[in-house]
């Protein structure tokens, strides 16, 4: 279960680069739809905005941790780099 919008986009882009029927991954430009179950709820967010996120700096010691561990989510995953982690 992710903690936030942003993780739960990359754990869906790790499932992307991992799933063996894709011939391909989203690129920048792709929006994911993530739906909360309690309370319902869906979000969308840019993949470039969630690599933006990843590639700035953490605000807290917390987020910066949060980012480290989602940059060793993506760098298992195959495909291209997610920014510059």
């Amino acid at each position: 279960m992710a903690e936030s919008l942003f993780e739960a986009a990359i754990l869906a882009l790790r499932v992307f680069r991992t799933a063996k029927l894709l011939d391909c991954t989203p690129g920048t430009a792709a929006v994911f739809e993530v739906k909360v179950s309690s309370p319902a709820v869906t979000h969308t967010v840019s993949l470039r905005r969630v690599q933006e996120w990843l590639e700035s700096s953490g605000k807290t010691p917390r987020e910066q941790a949060l980012k480290h561990r989602l940059c060793g989510i993506l760098d298992g995953a195959t495909g291209p780099p997610l920014g510059s982690h």
